[in-house]
């Protein structure tokens, strides 16, 4: 038996004041949600394939993950992992390995709630699956083509070209 029963109906996604970033950057809530997600991804790799242009096909081929939770960790390398792994050999015309995934988080360290040194074992596996781990960064918009994240240490914008963001 127990005191206390704690029921949790459910949880809403947080984009600190920035709604207008849902449009572009579904997060991680709903079961709806993880199927827009794959989906995004999995087109972002099919329209890169027919993409003649280089710059664009770069473009597709960069996942942003917003978030260096366990769920963006998670999500991160799992994108790291198909387009290391499972997609390899998949396409005619281009590599997924090419594929370009950053985790941007603003804290010190993904996992920070877990602990220094989880969150410096988690960057180097996320580093061998080829994820980019931008720390101490923070996004300060996003477009349907752009994430704009700015250094908390320097100060500096940066735009990121980006087909598939997830927040």
């Amino acid at each position: 038996s127990y005191d206390s029963l704690i029921i949790a109906a459910g949880a809403n996604q947080s984009y600190f004041g920035n709604e207008h970033f849902a449009q572009f950057a579904p997060g991680l809530k709903t079961i709806d949600h993880a199927l827009e997600i794959r989906s995004r991804i999995v087109n972002a790799f099919e329209r890169a394939e027919t993409c003649t242009d280089p710059v664009e096909r770069r473009r597709l081929l960069t996942f942003v993950v917003v978030g260096g939770g366990p769920t963006g960790v998670e999500m991160a390398g799992q994108i790291g992992e198909l387009a290391n792994e499972t997609f390899v050999g998949a396409y005619r015309n281009i590599n997924p390995a090419d594929a370009r995934v950053i985790l941007v988080d603003s804290g010190k360290e993904v996992l920070s709630s877990f602990g220094p040194q989880l969150g410096k074992h988690a960057r180097k596996t996320l580093n061998k699956l080829g994820v980019e781990v931008m720390s101490e960064t923070r996004v300060v918009d996003i477009d349907r083509h752009v994430v704009t994240v700015k250094e908390k240490k320097t100060g500096e914008t940066r735009k990121i070209p980006a087909s598939c963001k997830v927040w």
